[in-house]
């Protein structure tokens, strides 16, 4: 009785439409002229990565897609040799330099400011654009033989786009 129950059961049954293999590239929640995404998404809720007001337009809940630039950090090696890395904002320096292939920078702590392996000097022009140190920042400084005024942990300076172009030495080894 179960066989024919289930053998009923299965001709009752309509195969589904098949689903696409990939999402659709730009959902329709994503367009920025749709009334979709303003009820999906709060003004004040957007990513400041992918989108950001534009002109007049903001005015009436209509949002454009904007490209979003990678802040440049120009990094000066212990051996001389100067690079310029494409960074990730939101993300601290010492982040980018490791993600870049730095190896200068141990980052031993993983960035909770307790091990003073990835520190740099900063550009004395990039001075007054940074965060104060902390305390504990400048207590692991002032262990170093090789602390400055310019001295920064990389880990406690978070990638902006105003800090776009920073030029950091990577700080001789002690």
């Amino acid at each position: 009785m179960f066989a024919s129950i289930m053998a009923r059961r299965r001709r009752e049954i309509k195969p589904s439409s098949p689903q696409p293999a990939c999402p659709p590239r730009n959902p329709p929640y994503l367009e920025p002229k749709t009334l979709a995404f303003k009820s999906l998404v709060p003004y004040s809720g957007f990513s400041r990565e992918t989108l950001r007001p534009v002109g007049r337009r903001h005015l009436r809940g209509h949002l454009t897609r904007v490209k979003h630039s990678m802040p440049r950090i120009i990094v000066t090696q212990r051996n001389g040799e100067t690079r310029e890395i494409d960074g990730k904002a939101g993300i601290s320096i010492m982040e980018n330099l490791v993600a870049n292939g730095i190896d200068e920078i141990a980052a031993i702590c993983g960035g909770c400011c307790s091990c003073a392996t990835c520190h740099v000097h900063v550009d004395p022009a990039w001075l007054d654009k940074l965060n104060e140190r902390d305390e504990d920042e400048v207590d692991l400084l002032s262990d170093s033989e090789h602390n400055r005024a310019n001295s920064r942990l990389s880990c406690q300076i978070e990638l902006s786009d105003a800090l776009d172009g920073i030029a950091v030495t990577v700080a001789p080894e002690d």
